[in-house]
């Protein structure tokens, strides 16, 4: 018998041109919906697929590499503030404590030279008394000894004093290291805010690099020819 066969018509394409890397039906096969009936070559694509995938890679190792030394600079950050803090409290009292040997040597001048004063007096006196004759030439000589000595004590302590007022002043200079260890946190404080904008950076980096990737998976989709 002769007669006339009808059915549809697919047109069976690919999304994309390419060169035909397999053929998986001939002429004539059975195909199921689907199905792959042709792989188009994929190199090019696949090159730029590697290229984000090893961007993505780079963006992660930044972005840990970032929140590592975070850690590190939290750690120094909190260690500058400690070290800061005691060395504000030991400069305060080293300058607490010069004042107060100052203030002991301006007090024992003091008493030296009022002691000095009445050495002059008696040496004086018993000077006068011995040329009299009302006390010995000895007793006149060690008043002038006496009177000596105090002044080697005055000088002393005069020595004693500036000492101590040296001292107040360097201690009162120490009040600026804590200010210093101050400047040193804030530069940590802005390495901390570098670190976080390559963090920011870096993540931009990791989500445009997932982008690409997804791109390259649909791009490698549209390379397959399909059974409709």
């Amino acid at each position: 018998l002769s007669g006339r066969i009808e059915g549809d018509d697919s047109a069976v394409a690919p999304i994309t041109t390419g060169r035909i890397l397999e053929m998986r039906f001939r002429e004539g096969d059975s195909v199921r919906a689907g199905e792959s009936i042709a792989i188009l070559d994929y190199e090019q694509l696949r090159a730029r697929e590697e290229q984000a995938l090893a961007a993505l890679r780079q963006a992660e190792a930044k972005a840990q590499s970032a929140r590592d030394q975070i850690a590190v600079l939290t750690q120094q950050l909190r260690e500058n503030q400690l070290q800061m803090e005691q060395a504000k409290i030991d400069a305060e009292g080293r300058v607490r404590q010069a004042r107060e040997d100052m203030a002991a040597a301006m007090a024992d001048l003091a008493d030296q030279e009022a002691a000095y004063q009445l050495a002059l007096f008696d040496r004086d006196a018993y000077t006068r008394l011995a040329r009299t004759g009302a006390v010995s030439e000895r007793q006149g000589k060690e008043a002038a000894s006496k009177a000596s000595q105090q002044a080697a004590a005055v000088a002393a302590a005069k020595r004693r004093y500036e000492a101590a007022c040296g001292a107040l002043a360097t201690a009162k200079a120490n009040l600026v290291n804590p200010l210093i260890r101050g400047a040193g946190a804030e530069a940590v404080r802005k390495q901390l805010e570098q670190q976080q904008a390559e963090i920011a950076a870096a993540k931009a980096g990791a989500e445009q690099a997932r982008a690409q990737l997804r791109e390259a998976e649909e791009n490698r989709r549209d390379l397959i020819v399909a059974a409709p």
